[in-house]
Formats: structure tokens, sequence, C-alpha cells
């Protein structure tokens, strides 16, 4: 057991290779915050295999935080490290 930290969970947020860059992913995470302010969510979450060195620049240059230690396993099927981290992120 424990306590479950409250906040917003982002699955999913992925954009196809060729429309990288064009800044599709900072709208949707801006959607994304838009919609937690108005929810009085102040908190994102999302989980980031360790292997994606992509995904972790991506999100700590949007403001996310490791969080805790590595999450062993988390991912069951998956080609990449089945090891994840926890990042956060606060909104005001």
């Amino acid at each position: 057991g424990g306590i479950l930290q409250q906040g917003v969970y982002i699955e999913v947020l992925v954009v196809l290779e060729h429309y990288r860059t064009k800044g599709i992913g900072q709208k949707l995470l801006s959607y994304v915050e838009e919609e937690c302010r108005k929810h009085y969510q102040h908190s994102i979450f999302v989980h980031v295999a360790c292997d994606n060195e992509l995904g972790f620049k991506w999100y700590e240059k949007h403001g996310f935080e490791r969080q805790g230690e590595v999450l062993k396993d988390y991912y069951k099927e998956t080609s990449g490290s089945p090891d994840c981290l926890v990042l956060k992120k606060h909104i005001n």
C-alpha cells in the first residue's frame, strides 16, 4: 500500500516521426496543462522507459522532473526497456 499521488496521468503522448519538430507535441501538452488548470489539477505524471533518452529530454525541456526510483519490469510487452521512471510537472 501507500498513498497515491493526485494529478493527471499521461498514458501516451506520441507524434508520428514525420510530424515531429513542428510543435505538435507542445500543443498537445499545452492543451493538457490548460485542462488541468480548468479542473484544479496541479500535477501531471508520465512514465518514460529507461532507454527513451529522447523522451526524457523532451519532457525535461517542458518542465518535467524525474521522481523516485526506477520501476523495474513496468512494461510487460515491449521491444525496449521494461523499466521506467516517473516524471512529474507541477502546474500553477
